[in-house]
């Protein structure tokens, strides 16, 4: 399973071009480094790191950001606590 290990972000925003001088287009640029743990031959467990970029707009990473919060609030539940158990 990978695992979280660094979040690197920059934020861009166009103002203008030459057909439109008065524009506002931000941009979210997301860099996540992710550890992924892999055996070698001798057994011992090296580490790889996986990196995925991410762009979006700030009102997509604000519905992203509310919809992970509400299956976060839905995993605490009594319900899937109970499922979580007979799974395992």
């Amino acid at each position: 399973m990978p695992q979280y290990k660094n979040l690197e972000w920059r934020f861009d925003i166009l103002v203008g071009s030459r057909s439109l001088r008065h524009i506002a287009e931000p941009l979210l640029t997301l860099q996540l480094s992710l550890d992924a743990g892999s055996e070698s031959k001798a057994g011992r467990e090296e580490e790889t790191c996986d990196k995925l970029l991410l762009q979006t707009d700030p009102n997509n990473l604000l519905h992203i950001t509310s919809v992970l919060e509400d299956a976060l609030h839905e995993a605490r539940t009594h319900h899937s606590r109970r499922v979580q158990r007979y799974l395992k």
